[in-house]
């Protein structure tokens, strides 16, 4: 350990060109080792068999709402007339648009604020042709069947309505596996799986979050506990985070 750590102070004190060059001789000779002397990785604290406890008392702001929340923010003038919302109507009730009613999509049981009692993926729930936008934070990853479930709430949409949802794209598995989260899905097969159930409708995703955000997400950090430049910064290489956007024809 002591001989690894002189080897890795005397890398470090190497100018530029010169580790570059080591480096290089490394990749030539197949020996992943010197990049891994190069570059070390230190754990620290993340190498652990489970995320970091919260119990009651939570950390901060989930990792996931921070950037499902900047998603519907950015798209907040969307959010308008009669609205179909799942889980909760904050964001509707934060809206900068003329909300003028919303009904509440859910589960819980003894929960006065959901009307419309169900999971979004159940046929024939939702009334047809109704509503003008359709808020679905997080709740498409809980459903069993996605495809279906986004073709329902668009069949609820009146024509030129518009459907906005967050799905996750890491995160640990809700439960047992058995219920919860069921679907982590990355920007581009969101999209593909949206286009398939809404033949004509003008699809749009977004890939929100970065690298640290992802770690976070997994070992379960609060977003408090990122900085700035990796709170309001997108990777499409690494999202935390796909926003879908549909809008029925």
């Amino acid at each position: 350990m002591n001989f690894q750590r002189r080897i890795r102070s005397r890398l470090a004190a190497l100018a530029p060109a010169d580790k570059s060059r080591l480096y290089q001789l490394g990749e030539r000779l197949g020996l992943p080792r010197a990049r891994r002397l190069l570059q070390p990785a230190l754990w620290g604290s993340l190498r652990r068999r489970s995320p970091f406890p919260s119990g009651r008392i939570r950390r901060g702001t989930p990792v996931f709402t921070h950037y499902s929340d900047r998603f519907f923010d950015r798209h907040c003038d969307d959010i308008v007339g009669e609205v179909l919302e799942a889980g909760s109507a904050g964001l509707s009730r934060r809206s900068s648009g003329a909300v003028s009613s919303v009904e509440v999509i859910g589960t819980v049981v003894d929960d006065d604020e959901i009307t419309i009692y169900g999971e979004l993926d159940a046929c024939g729930l939702l009334p047809e042709a109704r509503f003008d936008t359709a808020v679905i934070p997080g709740a498409l990853g809980s459903t069993r069947d996605l495809g279906q479930a986004i073709a329902n709430v668009m069949s609820s949409l009146s024509p030129g309505g518009v459907l906005l949802a967050t799905v996750p794209v890491v995160g640990p598995v809700s439960g047992d596996g058995t219920g919860g989260e069921r679907w982590h899905v990355p920007p581009a097969a969101l999209e593909r799986i949206a286009r398939d159930a809404c033949p004509g409708a003008d699809v749009s995703v977004e890939a929100l979050g970065c690298l640290p955000g992802q770690v976070a997400a997994t070992v379960g950090l609060a977003a408090e506990e990122l900085r700035d430049t990796e709170l309001w910064s997108d990777d499409r290489r690494h999202p935390v985070v796909s926003g879908l956007r549909v809008v029925r024809p």
